[in-house]
């Protein structure tokens, strides 16, 4: 599988393209846990980011 990824100093994701989640690590997690999202839930956390809910 194919993914872009975009990563910060806190986290790393990555998406594939027509890919079915979306997998995000949180970098200073000590059990580097993996935090799993389907496309849904994450186009409707990016919609809502450009909506500036967050902030």
């Amino acid at each position: 599988m194919a993914f872009i990824g975009a990563a910060s100093d806190r986290s790393d994701a990555a998406i594939g393209t027509g890919a079915d989640l979306v997998l995000l690590r949180v970098a200073d997690d000590p059990d580097e846990r993996v935090l799993v999202y389907d496309r849904t839930e994450w186009l409707c956390f990016v919609d809502g980011v450009g909506r500036g809910e967050f902030g």
